[in-house]
């Protein structure tokens, strides 16, 4: 996953840790104690969520649970919300990387 700064075009970060495609990217600003910089969330076919740390480029937490390909992600606050090709949607917390709801 690529960060590019909208103004400059230019690149900012390169986030590693996947093996395999990306299939969904989503950033948002979180204001909370934990996460207080720019926040990206990714999903990817290695089954996993990940959140960014846009500022620093650290990965912040790997959220496992999903069984197949994550297809679609979106964070509002505290809130990560995940699809994916197991027939779920998981709802997790962005401070502290636990899921909190799995809809079948």
């Amino acid at each position: 996953v690529r960060i590019w700064n909208a103004t400059s075009g230019e690149e900012q970060h390169v986030l590693k840790g996947y093996i395999d495609e990306v299939y969904s990217v989503d950033f948002a600003e979180v204001n909370s104690v934990a996460i207080q910089d720019d926040t990206v969330v990714s999903g990817s076919c290695d089954e996993t969520v990940r959140i960014w740390n846009v500022t620093s480029g650290e990965e912040q937490h790997v959220l496992k649970g999903h069984s197949g390909t994550v297809n679609s992600v979106a964070i509002q606050g505290d809130t990560i919300v995940s699809g994916s090709y197991d027939k779920t949607v998981r709802i997790w917390n962005a401070t502290s990387g636990e899921e909190q709801h799995v809809l079948k």
